[in-house]
C-alpha cells in the first residue's frame, strides 16, 4: 500500500491537533524543498530520518529485456539516492 501526501498531511494533523490543509501544505513545501536542493547537488538530511544524494548513473549498454538479443544504449542520467538512519533501518526490521 503505497501512502500519499494527503495520508501523511492527515496523521500529522491528527497528532498535533493542526488543520489539514496547513499540515499538508507544509509537507508538499518540503518536498519540493527537497527536490530543489537535489537538482543543485545538494544533499538532504533529516536528522532520524536519512540522507537523499543525487548520483551519477553512468552511459552503459544493455541487452534488451524483451528478449531480442539487441543491445540497447542508455544514456547517462542522474538519481536519486536514500540512505535511511540506523533507528529507520532498525525500526523496519523490528529491532527497536
Amino acid at each position: 500500500m503505497k501512502i500519499t501526501i494527503g495520508n501523511v498531511a492527515q496523521q500529522i494533523s491528527d497528532k498535533t491537533g493542526v488543520k489539514e490543509e496547513i499540515v499538508k501544505t507544509v509537507v508538499q513545501s518540503m518536498t519540493e524543498v527537497i527536490t530543489e536542493s537535489l537538482a543543485r547537488d545538494k544533499k538532504v538530511g533529516i536528522v532520524n530520518f536519512g540522507v537523499y544524494e543525487k548520483k551519477k548513473r553512468k552511459a552503459h549498454t544493455r541487452d534488451n529485456y524483451l528478449g531480442t538479443g539487441k543491445t540497447v544504449s542508455i544514456s547517462e542520467r542522474y538519481r536519486v539516492s536514500f540512505t535511511p538512519a540506523e533507528n529507520v533501518t532498525k525500526r523496519i526490521n523490528n529491532d527497536k
